[in-house]
């Protein structure tokens, strides 16, 4: 069936993302960030086999919500650097002028 080769190949897919930025955490930037991705892909197939085939549906929205929150943990580890909390000018922008302040030639 359609279902069991999409989760065979997501499962494959995570894991060896996993495995890639594990074996190979100095070089990678961000590395938390991937492995919270690559564990909220791994949630998918997951959600496959335990709605579809399993009929666990109480134990399938289980997974989408932390699947979700995986997701969403692993977009503040890349988005934290770029995150400015309590500052005065909001995104910095006060200070640089814009398209206002620019002149016409």
């Amino acid at each position: 069936s359609v279902l069991v080769v999409h989760g065979v190949l997501m499962i494959a897919l995570s894991v060896f993302l996993v495995y890639t930025v594990s074996a190979y955490s100095r070089n990678v930037a961000y590395t938390e960030g991937l492995v919270l991705f690559a564990l909220a892909f791994l949630s998918v197939p997951l959600v496959i086999s335990f709605d579809f085939f399993f009929g666990l549906d109480t134990l399938a929205n289980a997974v989408r919500f932390s699947g979700s929150c995986l997701a969403l943990a692993g977009s503040w580890f890349f988005a934290r650097d770029f995150v400015r909390v309590g500052t005065d000018s909001g995104y910095g922008l006060g200070d640089r002028g814009g398209f206002d302040d620019g002149r016409d030639d």
